[in-house]
C-alpha cells in the first residue's frame, strides 16, 4: 500500500513591506493545521482569516476571537446589516426557535391557485388584489389544502379580512381542520345614527356604504401533521347577495414552528 501523501501548501501576496496585501492560503496537513483562507489588509490586525476544519467553520478578525462560527453544535453570528435576501432552514434566538414562514398568499402578481373559490377583487387600488369581495364572496367558504409540511409541533396563521357595505353584526370565521380559531363581526354602523355612519365612514369599494379594511387574524395552535386544511367563511345567512354585503381576505401566511 502506498504511503500517504502528505500536503503542505502556502500561497500570499505582500507589500513591499512583507505585509500580507492580497489573498493568502495557509495549512499543513502533516501537522493537521487546518486551511486558513486570510483576506490581508494594511494593518494586519484587520485581516480577516477563514478557517475550516475540525468539524467547524470560522471567520475571525486578526487575533480577535472568532466572531461567526459554525458547527454541528454551535452557531455564533453577530449583528447583521443585510442589504438583500437572506434565506436559513430554521433560526433561533437565545437557543428559542423561531417562526419559519411556510406559505404566503398576497394574490398580487402571485398566486397559489390552490383556493377554491379563487375569485379575486380589489377596492381603489388594481395592483392589490385580495381573495373574494364586493359580488364575490357572500355566504361562500373558501378553503385550501397546505400539503408536505415539514416537521414542527405549532402552527401560526395569519391574514387579513376586509368587510364590505352592509353588515349586521354577522362574522367572518377561519377555521383549521374543520374546527373554528378566529371569528369577529362587524356592524356598519352599531349607533342608531346612521347618516353619521353614512357621512363620516369610510367606502372604499361596492355600494355607497362605509366598510371596514385590513382587520388583523393571529393565531396560533399545535399542529404537527403533513397536511393542514385551512378556510375562511361567514355566518351570513344563506342566499344573502354579495352585491350588497360582502367580505375578501388578503395576505394569509402560514409559519411553522
Amino acid at each position: 500500500m502506498a504511503a500517504p501523501v502528505l500536503l503542505v501548501f502556502q500561497a500570499c501576496v505582500t507589500d513591499v513591506a512583507g505585509h500580507p496585501s492580497g489573498i493568502s492560503l495557509v495549512g499543513n496537513l502533516k501537522t493537521g493545521a487546518p486551511p486558513v483562507l486570510v483576506f490581508a489588509a494594511a494593518d494586519p490586525s484587520a485581516a480577516v482569516q477563514v478557517t475550516a476544519g475540525g468539524g467547524s467553520f470560522q471567520i475571525a478578525r486578526g487575533d480577535q476571537a472568532p466572531s461567526v462560527t459554525f458547527s454541528a453544535s454551535t452557531v455564533q453570528v453577530p449583528d447583521l446589516a443585510i442589504d438583500g435576501e437572506l434565506s436559513a432552514s430554521s433560526l433561533s434566538v437565545a437557543g428559542i426557535g423561531q417562526w419559519m414562514l411556510w406559505d404566503l398568499d398576497t394574490f398580487d402578481t402571485e398566486d397559489s391557485n390552490r383556493w377554491s373559490p379563487n375569485d379575486h377583487s380589489f377596492c381603489g387600488a388594481p395592483h392589490d388584489k385580495f381573495l373574494g369581495g364586493h359580488c364575490r364572496f357572500g355566504a361562500t367558504t373558501a378553503s385550501r389544502r397546505y400539503a408536505e409540511l415539514p416537521m414542527h409541533s405549532r402552527v401560526r396563521i395569519k391574514a387579513r379580512v376586509h368587510y364590505l357595505d352592509q353588515w349586521d353584526g354577522e362574522s367572518v370565521l377561519m377555521m383549521v381542520n374543520n374546527e373554528p380559531v378566529w371569528a369577529q363581526s362587524h356592524s356598519w354602523c352599531p349607533g342608531f345614527l346612521k347618516w353619521m355612519c353614512s357621512k363620516y365612514g369610510v367606502d372604499t369599494c361596492g355600494r355607497d356604504t362605509p366598510d371596514r379594511l385590513s382587520v388583523k387574524v393571529d393565531a396560533v395552535l399545535p399542529h404537527s401533521g403533513p397536511t393542514l386544511d385551512l378556510s375562511f367563511s361567514s355566518n351570513l345567512a344563506h342566499g344573502t347577495d354579495p352585491c350588497y354585503t360582502s367580505w375578501g381576505v388578503d395576505d394569509i401566511s402560514l409559519e411553522l414552528l
